[in-house]
């Protein structure tokens, strides 16, 4: 297995292709708490447009920017999530399993991002262990643990 293979299960591979890593992703990266039935460019910045409203301090001691938008009446509210003071990088694939390969899945690396904004619903009480937050900083835990050598 390459260093680039990632088993998922015992019969599944998956090769991330890309090498170097293609320009950052210009665009803001946005989580919303929803599932929209479409995959592929939007023009977001034209109808999603977030308003900074707040510095609040955040749980580790840091400012951070609070914004609200807006998406289809309902009112949201984002907080930015830096990836790199994880050490964690986003990316952005574009799927090129073909039916001969449904043994090993195939992901093209389109661009890649450092920062994402989190929407949740504005005043929604949601356990803190299920933020995408909170997950991605105990998945970056768990992977330097088990990769750890010996």
């Amino acid at each position: 297995m390459s260093d680039t293979d990632l088993i998922v299960s015992d019969d599944v591979h998956v090769c991330l292709v890309r090498c170097p890593l293609p320009p950052k992703n210009s665009s803001a990266v946005h989580s919303l708490p929803c599932h929209i039935d479409y995959d592929g460019q939007a023009f977001v910045n034209k109808y999603f447009q977030p308003q900074r409203t707040e510095v609040a301090e955040a749980k580790n001691g840091n400012e951070e920017e609070i914004q609200t938008a807006q998406f289809r009446g309902v009112e949201l509210c984002g907080e930015r999530v830096r990836l790199k003071s994880m050490d964690l990088t986003g990316f952005v694939v574009d799927d090129k399993t073909t039916s001969e390969t449904q043994d090993l899945l195939i992901w093209d690396v389109d661009s890649h991002f450092d920062e994402i904004t989190l929407w949740n619903v504005q005043d929604e009480l949601v356990d803190e262990s299920l933020e995408l937050q909170g997950v991605l900083k105990c998945w970056n835990e768990l992977s330097k643990a088990i990769h750890y050598r010996v």
